[in-house]
């Protein structure tokens, strides 16, 4: 994982502390029109990062989204990249198999998620 990669977490760490949970949910990319995010429409952690790097991320209709790079259409290949991330890694961060009997999931579970591995990713240099 490069610096690169590390800020980009930490940056939709932060984001994700802000987020209200009714505007979250862990099991749907997204939800409603991107274009009402925050009036009834809701995203998980991954599914908000078009608005927080709206130059590297797009959103694809009504319930995905991706990079913006050419070839680019599904959310994990482009979450992989673009943090840097193993699935088994996304997994555990952005789905519910990291989360075994908590729910409901919040964003602010997911940003403290996210920090505790940059720590343990840190730690490991």
């Amino acid at each position: 994982m490069t610096t690169t990669h590390r800020k980009r977490l930490q940056k939709l760490a932060d984001f994700l502390k802000t987020v209200p949970p009714k505007q979250f949910d862990l099991c749907s990319i997204l939800e409603g029109d991107p274009a009402k995010l925050g009036c009834g429409t809701f995203a998980c952690a991954i599914g908000h990062c078009p608005i927080v790097f709206p130059r590297q991320w797009r959103f694809r209709g009504h319930c995905s989204v991706s990079l913006r790079k050419d070839g680019h259409t599904d959310w994990l290949y482009s979450t992989e990249e673009f943090f840097g991330l193993e699935v088994a890694q996304i997994d555990q961060i952005f789905t519910l198999h990291g989360y075994p009997n908590m729910a409901p999931v919040t964003p602010k579970m997911v940003a403290r998620k996210i920090e505790r591995f940059l720590e343990k990713a840190g730690a490991a240099k």
